[in-house]
C-alpha cells in the first residue's frame, strides 16, 4: 500500500499533505513552496501548448511565416517563456528560504538573549568582587603608612 501512494506521488507530484494543506484555513504552513515542481510542470506545459498555438496561427496566415515561427521563433519563445518562468519560481522559492533562514535566525536569538542574560549576572558578581577588592586595597593603602611606621622603628631596611 505504501508503495502505491509513493508512486502517486511521484507521478502527479503531490503530497498527502498538500491536499490538506490547501484546506487549512490557518495558513499553519506554507504550500506555495512545495507545489513549485508541480507549478513548473504545469507552465512548461502551458508554455509549449502556446507555442504550438502561435506556429500554427502563423502557419495558416503564409507558410513563410509558419516556417519563421517554427523554426526560429517558435523555439525562441518557448525557451524564453520557460526561463521566464524558472526565474520567477526561484525567487519565490528563495524568498521562502529567506523566511525559513529568518525563522531560523530567531530561535536562536531567544538561546542567545538567555546566554548573555547569564553572560550579565556572572559580570554583575565579577563586578561586586571587583568592588570588593578596591574596598580592600584602600584599607590596605591607609594602613600603609601605620605599617611602615612599626617597621622604621623596630627593624632595619634589608640591603
Amino acid at each position: 500500500m505504501a508503495d502505491d501512494s509513493d508512486s502517486k506521488t511521484r507521478a502527479t507530484g503531490f503530497k498527502p499533505r498538500l491536499i490538506g494543506a490547501l484546506f487549512d484555513t490557518r495558513f499553519s504552513g506554507f504550500l506555495a513552496a512545495d507545489m513549485v515542481p508541480v507549478i513548473y510542470r504545469f507552465g512548461i506545459g502551458v508554455a509549449a501548448l502556446a507555442t504550438v498555438a502561435v506556429i500554427v496561427w502563423a502557419a495558416l496566415l503564409s507558410w513563410i511565416a509558419g516556417a519563421i515561427w517554427l523554426f526560429l521563433l517558435g523555439p525562441a519563445m518557448f525557451l524564453t517563456l520557460v526561463v521566464g518562468l524558472r526565474v520567477m519560481l526561484e525567487f519565490v522559492l528563495a524568498v521562502f528560504r529567506i523566511n525559513a533562514e529568518l525563522h531560523a535566525m530567531e530561535s536562536r536569538l531567544g538561546e542567545v538573549v538567555r546566554e548573555l542574560r547569564e553572560a550579565d549576572q556572572i559580570l554583575g558578581r565579577v563586578d561586586y568582587n571587583v568592588e570588593s577588592v578596591d574596598r580592600r586595597i584602600e584599607a590596605i593603602q591607609q594602613e600603609f603608612p601605620r605599617l611602615a611606621f612599626w617597621r622604621k622603628g623596630g627593624e632595619k631596611k634589608p640591603r
